[in-house]
């Protein structure tokens, strides 16, 4: 009788244990599976980004009225961001040059991907990196700010889920070009940006040969470089999304 107990009692023990085993191994590994399928979508989203990049360029640029660009959006959500303000000011004019942008943003589980006046953005857990670079000039002799304005087109400006979305921009207008040049002591450039990704602008600034950077707050730079001669050109582009 007692025989039988034991062998009762480790049978269940046995099962129990087991069946915790599968729980755990079952809970675990559907949350790594789940981390790797998030990161593989953040990836891809990188790379297409990198297109997304190059669309909106061949839109600002000229070479094309308009581009589409698909993606997966693979459970996050694609908005266009809260209005980046760029602002240019030189000692050849009193006005200032304001352009302000949209950046288009996926989001998937605190990361942000970003395309904004031809830079890509990636930011995990408050720390900002530059993917791709627009094509700034810095030299002694020419300044080249290249700037894409985008706002909202006629369609949707946010979308969500696993489904394939279609960007679509349009250029508004034609290319506009200011440039600015002295005799006298040159031209001394002040270029502002307004945005959550401030910090990631500064280093590109710096890096490229701006002079003096001053932060005067987590969203807010300013940096400056002396130079004979300023092109600033933006271009307004919309942006929607379509299913």
């Amino acid at each position: 009788m007692n025989r039988a107990q034991s062998e009762t009692v480790g049978f269940v023990l046995v099962f129990a244990l087991i069946v915790a085993s599968t729980g755990i191994v079952y809970v675990a590994g559907f949350s790594t599976l789940d981390d790797a399928r998030a990161a593989e979508d953040l990836n891809n989203m990188e790379r297409a980004f990198d297109v997304l990049a190059d669309n909106v360029d061949d839109v600002s640029t000229g070479d094309a009225p308009s581009r589409a660009t698909e993606l997966r959006l693979g459970g996050g959500d694609l908005v266009l961001g809260e209005t980046v303000n760029v602002t240019v000011r030189t000692n050849v004019t009193a006005t200032p040059i304001p352009i302000h942008t949209r950046p288009i943003v996926y989001r998937l589980d605190g990361t942000e991907i970003v395309y904004t006046s031809g830079a890509t953005f990636r930011t995990d857990r408050g720390e900002t990196v530059m993917l791709s670079e627009p094509d700034l000039v810095v030299s002694d002799r020419q300044v080249i700010l290249p700037v894409t304005d985008v706002d909202a087109g006629s369609g949707n400006t946010a979308m969500g889920g696993d489904s394939t979305v279609l960007v679509r921009t349009r250029r508004k207008s034609p290319p506009t070009t200011r440039s600015f040049a002295t005799n006298d002591s040159g031209v001394a450039v002040n270029v502002t940006v307004e945005s959550p990704r401030a910090e990631a602008w500064q280093r590109l600034f710096q890096s490229r040969g701006f002079d003096t950077c001053h932060e005067h707050s987590a969203t807010n730079v300013s940096c400056t470089v002396e130079t004979d001669e300023l092109h600033v050109s933006w271009t307004t582009t919309s942006a929607e999304f379509r299913r």
